[in-house]
């Protein structure tokens, strides 16, 4: 063989000796016997070792050199498509025919000898399956020969998942489990690592074809692989019960196949949505038949909307000839509309010539990130049933062992690289905990509403508890906050969605969940928005949400929303929320440059602290409770980045729904009208916006008022009507306003709008003067021995009778020392002119400063 690091290898193509040598081992492995009626596949005479030297050739030049010269010239030849899968469905046939007819082998005989070596041929198989079925990630550390036949690679793959999917025995995912069940009968403290390593080269190949990606079919039909098509596969050869049984024992039972396992979750439900599983809706009411009809009258009442709004401006029979009309410009250009209605009103012809003019603002790719969250996926009736048993067995016994068996890892890993548990695992983590937590709420509705007809039972969140704890929501806001100030936007989009249905679980068990689970959701909300920093880290999302895809948009608004609402629920309803926030640091920093200032030390900030050090500073770090605010943390919202969010957002208003519609006109009510901040919202393109929803005048509404309920509609058009009414008196009370609706202001500019003059400078701040003692009762304080006497009452009601004694005894030796020098002046004449003695006007003001100071703290 040639050199991997050959000039022809370089180049990206396949050596021929290589690709020679991996096509007689492959002929060798065996082939259909062409001369029986069957054609059934023959193994070759040295099959085990043919498999094991295509193993060896992977090892050594695919996954040692980073290479992926092999998998290519495997890929020229059947071995995958064909002699495998025969392998593993024959030996799979086989052994069932032996559970059927109960033939047991006899330890010690041929048949159990041969019956171990097919066992290790098939085994030989699934090792070759799970490399060849690796999905590929290119990073800037792949080699040339990796960039090159990735592109053909994943086509391949393509054609891998057709064959192990379509084969004709579907027998495929059958024969991995089987090879499974030594080691399953095994107990878990006993299992061998041969063992364990079976186990998660099945896990792996499930994996492995579930994440082969259909969008990047060319020549397969996509109805061959669709996503219906591969449940109902998996469904029939109960590779759903083997996913349910293996996380069920996770943390326990299975340890070292937790993350490949929510794998296979994850790609399995990827993109779909909970209404497309369970039996209800989108707005989670429960499905029936008069819901299809309701539909369908939607439905119609759109089209009827459009037909409407498209037949306004269709030809009638008398204006069916051609008219073009030609319009010259200053700078001799000409412009040309055709139709007649150009002739009848010049609003439509210029309107016409602008929706003809195309300009696409230049957008920056996101290269390293290619998630996307909104697709749209269809699925059989076959394909729902199955996928709804599911999702209900996984809730039941998989969804709390395998989350917190996960959670924990997160934990121990949190801040580091870790050894088990990539970044695309956390992804996964957040977006399937959304899942799940999204279907438990729908299941409630469903199971609530089979069970009751005349009151709404309690709901029980029990089978979610496992991702509803403090430690689940320090992953999630870290993760947030990370990914956030990395500017990892799929993380962050998975973490917010994480979150947005944490919140709304919290609501409905408060709201619907027995007395516990109450009590529960109460305790939740207080951990949920204790933490100062995730408070800020909400407020600071819809800033950055205009320049993200319209998926992370919609996300974004939600979750302010809902943000929003709770806090503001959980705020009336309590009579004080306290948040907790870190110690300011500029008092320790002073602190600490005194400190070394009296020790000699001259701090360098431009060396590092120790280890020791900073870990002693973060234990010292010490976190003060205040008082929430609603209204502050609601002001935390009012920027211009905020609004472009909201005002790109409901720019896509055709695509919105009611519900999403409604998330937006609240946040601007919420400001404009309860806030009263008229003037940041006086914005030219606010306005344009507010004419295409609304449309002037009835005989040309919109097309949206008209696809929409009375009370959306009812809605919207109130907050119009009332933002124009305040926008034409502050259009005359400042007529600078025509000006300043072009541009962005600030909030300087919203002060002077509102009160007509520059906001004030702040005055700086003084210290107090500590007010005097006062006395209740002037008459009886008249005499100084009264005043006397009440202070020292009040001393002592103050428990602080050790500083009456401090002062008697400070009064004796002033007194002493007094008496000393009176005897003293008498004795010596020349002392006699001193009216003090000479240290006692230092003493006694020291000792009384100390005296105020120990009183006021």
């Amino acid at each position: 063989m040639s050199d991997p690091g050959s000039p022809q290898t370089q180049n990206g193509s396949v050596d021929r000796e290589l690709q020679a040598n991996i096509t007689n081992l492959v002929s060798a492995l065996g082939g259909p016997d062409l001369t029986l009626p069957t054609k059934a596949y023959v193994l070759g005479h040295d099959a085990l070792m043919c498999l094991r030297d295509l193993k060896i050739w992977l090892r050594v030049v695919d996954e040692k050199r980073r290479l992926l010269d092999v998998a290519r010239a495997i890929s020229e030849t059947s071995l995958v498509t064909q002699d495998l899968l025969e392998i593993l469905s024959q030996w799979d046939q086989a052994e069932e025919e032996k559970e059927i007819n109960g033939v047991q082998d006899e330890p010690g005989s041929a048949a159990a000898a041969a019956s171990a070596k097919a066992f290790r041929i098939a085994l030989g198989c699934l090792e070759l399956l799970v490399p060849l079925t690796w999905p590929i990630k290119l990073d800037s550390e792949s080699t040339d020969s990796q960039f090159y036949h990735a592109p053909a690679l994943n086509q391949v793959y393509l054609r891998y998942k057709d064959a192990v999917l379509s084969h004709y025995s579907n027998r495929i995912f059958r024969a991995v489990i089987r090879l499974c069940l030594p080691a399953l009968q095994s107990e878990p403290g006993k299992r061998s690592s041969r063992d364990e390593g079976i186990l998660k080269l099945a896990v792996y190949f499930i994996r492995n074809i579930l994440c082969i990606n259909l969008k990047d079919a060319r020549t397969i039909v996509a109805e061959d692989i669709s996503r219906s098509f591969e449940i109902s596969v998996l469904a029939k050869q109960s590779v759903l019960d083997f996913i349910v049984m293996i996380a069920s024992g996770g943390g326990d039972l299975f340890v070292n196949q937790n993350a490949a396992i929510m794998e296979c979750v994850y790609y399995l439900l990827y993109g779909l949505k909970i209404h497309q599983v369970l039996d209800v809706t989108a707005d989670f009411k429960v499905s029936a038949s008069v819901k299809a009809h309701q539909d369908l009258k939607d439905l119609l009442v759109s089209e009827k909307a459009i037909k409407r709004s498209v037949q306004r401006k269709m030809p009638s029979r008398h204006n069916r000839f051609g008219t073009m009309l030609s319009v010259s410009t200053a700078d001799n250009d000409r412009l040309t509309v055709s139709g007649q209605p150009a002739l009848l009103d010049s609003e439509a012809t210029l309107g016409n010539l602008d929706s003809v003019k195309k300009w696409k603002k230049c957008q920056r790719v996101d290269v390293t990130n290619t998630q996307q969250w909104d697709i749209d996926i269809m699925l059989s009736e076959e394909s729902r049933q199955s996928l709804k048993q599911f999702v209900n067995d996984f809730l039941e016994s998989a969804y709390n062992p395998l989350f917190i068996s996960i959670r924990k890892v997160l934990e121990r890993e949190m801040g580091e690289y870790s050894k088990t548990l990539l970044q695309e695992h956390e992804v996964q983590f957040l977006y399937l905990a959304a899942w799940f937590l999204r279907a438990e709420r729908a299941r409630n509705v469903v199971l609530n509403d089979k069970h009751s007809q005349d009151r709404t039972p309690d709901m029980d969140f029990s089978m979610v508890a496992g991702t509803l704890n403090q430690n689940m929501f320090i992953i999630i806001m870290h993760a947030m906050r990370t990914s956030f100030e990395n500017k990892e936007w799929h993380i962050v989009y998975a973490a917010m969605l994480c979150f947005k249905e944490v919140i709304y679980t919290v609501n409905d068990m408060e709201a619907k969940g027995v007395e516990e689970m109450r009590e529960m959701a109460e305790n939740i909300k207080s951990r949920l928005f204790y933490e100062e920093y995730s408070l800020d880290l909400l407020s600071k999302i819809p800033k950055t949400a205009h320049a993200r895809d319209i998926s992370y948009l919609n996300l974004a608004v939600e979750l302010t929303h809902i943000v929003l609402k709770t806090l503001e629920r959980y705020s009336t309803d309590k009579n004080a929320i306290y948040i907790g926030a870190k110690r300011r640091r500029q008092r320790q920093k002073k602190k600490r440059q005194n400190q070394s200032e009296e020790d000699g030390v001259i701090p360098d900030d431009g060396v590092q602290e120790s280890d020791s050090e900073v870990e002693r500073e973060k234990a010292a770090k010490k976190v003060v409770e205040r008082k929430f605010n609603f209204q502050v943390f609601e002001s935390k919202f009012l920027s211009e980045e905020t609004l472009n969010s909201y005002i790109k957002y409901l720019g896509n208003y055709k695509e919105l729904n009611k519900t999403q519609l409604m998330y937006a006109i609240k946040f601007f009510h919420r400001i404009f009208a309860r806030r009263k901040l008229h003037y940041f919202f006086y914005r030219l393109d606010l306005m344009k916006l507010f004419s295409e929803i609304v449309g002037t005048g009835s005989s040309s509404s919109s097309q949206l008022l008209l696809s929409i309920d009375r009370e959306t509609r009812t809605e919207i058009t109130n907050f119009v009507r009332y933002y124009v009414h305040k926008l034409i008196p502050a259009l005359e009370k400042t007529p600078s306003l025509f000006v300043e609706i072009l541009f962005q202001k600030s909030q300087s500019d919203f002060f002077y709008f509102e009160h007509g003059f520059d906001k004030p400078a702040p005055e700086p701040r003084t210290a107090k003067a500590k007010p005097g003692l006062v006395f209740a009762d002037d008459a009886f304080a008249a005499e100084l021995e009264n005043k006397f006497a009440i202070v020292v009452a009040a001393l002592i009601d103050d428990e602080k009778g050790d500083l009456v004694e401090w002062v008697i005894d400070a009064l004796n030796q002033v007194y002493q020392r007094r008496a000393s020098w009176i005897q003293l002046s008498a004795a010596t004449p020349e002392a006699g002119d001193s009216p003090l003695p000479p240290d006692e006007r230092k003493f006694f003001l020291t000792r009384s400063s100390l005296l105020l100071d120990r009183d006021t703290n």
